[in-house]
């Protein structure tokens, strides 16, 4: 976030002129292609401690998206904040002292529904849906899968998940116990194996950038600096994105359904005292 609290109210009116034409990571090719799709039949490495330094390229865009994923986490805390008009000092001792992500995501869900109107609501709700939580877990592939590359791949870095990687070294290991001698290299389900390029990181970080600026325009909706009618404008901006707007027609349709449905039947007595 550029901008200290002395002018966020200039950040978040003047973010919305740029927020209208925002991506989201719902339905784009966010995704990582698995290595069978990419290179069905290579050699891979994996468990190099200079992993990254194969690939600085790639190396210094993952540490990007990292960094950049701790200023939406500030926001965030700055945005339970100012919902709550409260102790800000308790509030954001109370967000940071949560467990995980997660349960700070699910407070901030919580007080916006406890304070907001309901249309207010359900935009900060279908933010949470479509940007924040996909580029959590993009993240969280990010910060904690494990690494590794290919020689047949020189612009890429391989990723998969620590369970995967977990099982293939444990079948090296009983193979060794054995004393089985291991002349071959231990297979390897490609389809697990995800393929991370510059081009892929540079998309997810402007699909970022894109979340910071819509969550920026979330706080001019609340910021009391601004205006009550610059605060419904930008929540009309918000309304008006289509996918946001997609987003909310299918909530309203959801919620239309539930009604819909009869109420579930009681369950017959006993009889028995």
């Amino acid at each position: 976030m550029r901008a200290t609290l002395a002018n966020a109210d200039t950040v978040c009116r003047n973010v919305c002129r740029t927020s209208c034409n925002l991506g989201s990571f719902v339905g784009s090719d966010f995704a990582m292609q698995p290595l069978s799709r990419v290179k069905p039949n290579c050699a891979t490495e994996w468990g190099s401690n200079s992993v990254m330094l194969k690939r600085p390229n790639v190396g210094v865009r993952v540490a990007q998206y990292i960094a950049e994923w701790s200023e939406i986490e500030s926001l965030l805390g700055l945005f339970l904040a100012m919902l709550l008009h409260a102790n800000q000092k308790a509030v954001l001792a109370i967000y940071s002292g949560l467990e995980n992500r997660s349960a700070q995501l699910r407070t901030i869900t919580s007080a916006a529904h406890a304070t907001l109107p309901q249309d207010h609501f359900d935009v900060v709700e279908v933010l949470m849906k479509i940007d924040i939580r996909p580029s959590m877990r993009y993240r969280d592939k990010l910060a904690h899968w494990c690494w590794g590359y290919s020689e047949q791949l020189q612009d890429s870095l391989l990723l998969r998940e620590p369970a995967d990687k977990l099982a293939n070294m444990t079948h090296f290991v009983n193979l060794q116990r054995e004393r089985q001698i291991v002349s071959r290299d231990i297979p390897i389900n490609f389809d697990t194996i995800y393929v991370v390029t510059e081009s892929d990181l540079d998309r997810a970080l402007g699909q970022l950038a894109d979340v910071q600026q819509r969550l920026l325009t979330v706080h001019g909706t609340i910021w009391e600096k601004n205006q009550p009618k610059e605060r419904v404008e930008l929540l009309d901006q918000l309304k008006a994105t289509p996918e946001i707007r997609i987003a909310l027609d299918r909530l309203a349709t959801s919620r239309k359904n539930q009604k819909s449905q009869p109420p579930p039947s009681e369950p017959e007595e006993s009889g028995r005292p």
